[in-house]
């Protein structure tokens, strides 16, 4: 295998990433925020925009150990001046139970050896919630990393 081969599948398989029950929600891939700014500018209702992976290898040439890690955002536009707290709990709500539904398919996907993700475990996650990126909108950033 090449050595970046690990970078390339996992590339592949984020770009065919689809939530189960929002099959239509095509993720946008992006590479910084005014990319993701610019794609979602014209653009309304839930969205997932996804990071291109990125690897950190530390060691030798001969022994290395490989790090890939990409975001996830799960987003919703801004509520704005229509905002309540309880619209605003109950967007975040339904966005993290997208986010959940995403970290299970990926775990069910390395579980089941799907062959972009084989050879790779999923070593960490990190969710946090985030408001007004990305030009005004709201959700949960997903950090995912594996090795």
């Amino acid at each position: 295998m090449k050595r970046l081969q690990n970078l390339t599948n996992l590339t592949n398989y984020l770009t065919a990433l689809r939530v189960p029950g929002l099959d239509d929600l095509k993720p946008l891939r992006v590479v910084d925020e005014a990319q993701a700014t610019s794609r979602l500018a014209r653009r309304g209702g839930t969205q997932i925009v996804i990071a291109r992976p990125e690897l950190k290898q530390e060691g030798t040439s001969d022994s290395y150990v490989a790090e890939y890690s990409t975001a996830v955002f799960v987003l919703d536009k801004n509520l704005s001046s229509a905002s309540t707290e309880e619209r605003e709990d109950s967007q975040f709500n339904s966005l993290v139970n997208i986010a959940c539904d995403i970290l299970t398919k990926v775990e069910q996907d390395i579980a089941s050896g799907t062959s972009e993700l084989r050879g790779l475990d999923l070593v960490g996650t990190e969710l946090f919630p985030v408001s007004s990126i990305f030009g005004g909108w709201n959700g949960y950033s997903m950090i995912l990393a594996f090795r």
